[in-house]
């Protein structure tokens, strides 16, 4: 799976994720993030979208994360990029998880 252009938008539209499209990075960890698994990279080759690059999954898994600031009551918009290469099918899972503290 190949995941870019991460964007989350408050409600003024003031985008609050840094490097959301990995265009920067040191080596494999996309800077600004946290990589919480040792599965993922960075293709800095990506042409899977318009992005230039991506974050790469492979069949084991992978987590990144990043934190920002929001306000309760707030609505915010969630967008991104989501590709997936299967070789054998249909069968992975992707699961998307937003914690509000």
């Amino acid at each position: 799976m190949y995941l870019t252009n991460i964007k989350v938008y408050d409600a003024s539209n003031t985008q609050l994720i840094s490097n959301g499209d990995f265009s920067s990075s040191s080596g494999v960890l996309p800077t600004n993030w946290l990589k919480c698994s040792d599965n993922g990279q960075v293709d800095s080759t990506c042409t899977r979208n318009t992005s230039i690059s991506c974050y790469t999954i492979s069949t084991a898994g992978g987590t990144i994360s990043q934190s920002f600031a929001v306000v309760s009551g707030t609505n915010y918009t969630i967008r991104f990029d989501l590709y997936h290469d299967a070789t054998s099918g249909n069968s992975d899972q992707i699961d998307l998880d937003i914690s509000a503290v």
